[in-house]
């Protein structure tokens, strides 16, 4: 069946169409055509084949637990909930267009001006949920979210699949977003045999400040399938004006796969700038799948990614693999890219799969002061450690960070994991404010295992290395890498260590330095 509401405040005329509502007649001044769903309502049009339900007026809201349903149960396609009004909407309730059949879900469609959503008034607290699952073989509907304005976010949007049928996709559009910690944005394919995740996008024209919250996309299946059945992730795809994350923690943006599929993409990228200080932002693989890749990007500003010492949270930007799949890439690419305290970009298999690389590129100042960027391979049977590749301005890496590249294992067809540091002006590092500069390397590239280590390449016109310490080492029979310093112009090497030596049976590297004066 259909549901067509609608809400007036002059009179004109509201003309039934074949697919929606023609109320362009209407003239909206503002709460006068409001329309509210109260006291526990049902708008329900579930059936063989999903109902449709058009809504339409200057505000619309669902005040405390109310539910609006257009699920379809056999082999006819669902049919959709638009909800297009010219003012707010406000989301106090559950909205579902689910398929258990053969035919596909139904499309959630909402344009307002602006949105909020938050906690049901149901006793509990529960999230307020928008949803379009398919259970079956036939497709899951999308979920399509557009304002004009700005978007408060206290609750789930989810698609998903649990069976053959592939999920749909969550598209958001908005002036502004802000997300709480009960904000959950879910693409999900669970089950063997599971068709394909659906792909998250949002994009801001202005600024996403994100308190806490989730953004997931996985793939997964249950105890006793078979993984390597299961279906791909979907990506997620962010683009705002401008991103920050506050110091509350429990932020998320997350692709992982433990099936034969692969991992989906992230790619965060703004106009200006990025400042994360607390969370993690993650690609994952533990089966055959590949994970997917990790992108920052800033086209005309700076990324920032630090840690709040008061609430002891830390921005974490990492790739894992523990299977046979490889873990995904990193990249960061901004103007300027500034990573301090005890934040970390990390690249790391324990398992067949090797270690993602990681490539940072600022086309003005890196700037390292503290915090960790690691690719690691851990285990004797896993695959290669990364490569880490910092290109930059100026380079400046002191206060205590690390940069390393480290494998245990002991297949000799791994390729090492290195470390490049280039900047086409000057690369600065310094441990010099350090009670013990010299404790902990700088730079280091080390294997525990039969395979080859990685080599450490620094090359600039001024390279300035004060109280550091830069080690390519190895203990056991794999072989040490090089280590190549590079000073076009100008070579400064004070009260530093640097070494490419063994403890083991594999013979130590080569160092290798050369400057102007």
């Amino acid at each position: 069946g259909r549901l067509n509401l609608a809400s007036v405040g002059s009179a004109g005329e509201v003309a039934l169409l074949a697919d929606g509502i023609d109320n362009s007649g209407i003239t909206y001044n503002g709460i006068v055509e409001s329309f509210y769903l109260t006291g526990v309502s049902t708008l329900d049009v579930n059936g063989e084949g999903g109902g449709t339900i058009y809504i339409r007026g200057g505000q619309f809201s669902m005040g405390g637990d109310e539910t609006i349903t257009a699920n379809t149960e056999g082999a006819i396609d669902g049919g959709v909930v638009d909800i297009n009004v010219a003012g707010s909407v406000g989301i106090q309730g559950i909205i579902t267009a689910n398929t258990s059949g053969s035919g596909t879900g139904g499309d959630v469609s909402i344009s307002v001006q602006s949105v909020n959503f938050s906690e049901r008034n149901d006793g509990i607290g529960g999230q307020s949920l928008i949803e379009t699952l398919a259970e079956s073989s036939g497709d899951a509907g999308s979920i399509s979210l557009t304002a004009v304005g700005g978007i408060n976010m206290e609750s789930t949007l989810r698609v998903g699949t649990e069976s053959t049928g592939d999920a749909g996709n969550i598209s958001i559009s908005a002036g502004s977003m802000y997300v709480n910690s009960l904000g959950e944005i879910t693409s999900s394919t669970r089950g063997e045999g599971a068709g394909a995740g659906g792909d998250i996008n949002i994009d801001v024209d202005g600024l996403i400040d994100w308190q806490a919250g989730k953004i997931r996309a996985g793939t997964s299946v249950l105890n006793g399938e078979d993984p390597a059945l299961g279906g791909p992730a979907g990506d997620i795809t962010i683009t705002a004006g401008e991103f920050k994350v506050e110091s509350v923690g429990g932020f998320s943006i997350s692709t992982s796969t433990s099936t034969g599929g692969n991992g989906g993409d992230i790619l965060l990228e703004t106009v200006s700038d990025i400042s994360i200080d607390a969370g993690t932002i993650s690609s994952s693989t533990t089966a055959g799948g590949d994970g997917g890749s990790v992108t920052l990007r800033s086209l005309t500003g700076s990324i920032t990614l630090k840690d709040d010492q008061v609430n002891e949270n830390s921005a974490e930007i990492f790739a894992r693999a523990s299977g046979d799949g490889n873990a995904g890439t990193i990249n960061i690419e901004a103007v300027t890219v500034d990573i301090e305290g005890v934040a970390s970009v990390s690249a790391r298999t324990t398992g067949a799969g090797s270690a993602g690389d990681i490539a940072v590129n600022a086309t003005g100042l890196f700037d390292m002061s503290g915090g960790t960027i690691d690719s690691i391979s851990f285990g004797d049977a896993s695959g290669s450690a990364g490569t880490i590749a910092v290109t930059a301005g100026d380079v400046s890496i002191t206060n205590n960070a690390r940069i390393l590249v480290s494998t245990q294992s002991d297949n000799l067809t791994n390729s090492p994991g290195r470390i490049d540091i280039r900047g086409t002006q000057s690369v600065t590092i310094d441990n010099s404010n350090l009670f013990n500069p010299l404790e902990n390397p700088v730079l280091s590239a080390t294997t525990t295992g039969a395979s080859a280590g990685g080599g450490i390449l620094i090359d600039a016109p001024d390279v300035d290395i004060n109280q550091s310490r830069i080690q390519s080492s190895t203990n056991s029979a794999g072989i040490a890498g090089n280590i190549d310093v590079s000073g076009g112009d100008t070579l400064d090497v004070l009260g530093s260590i640097i070494e490419a030596g063994t403890t083991g049976t594999g013979n130590g590297g080569s160092i290798t330095l050369s400057g102007g004066d």
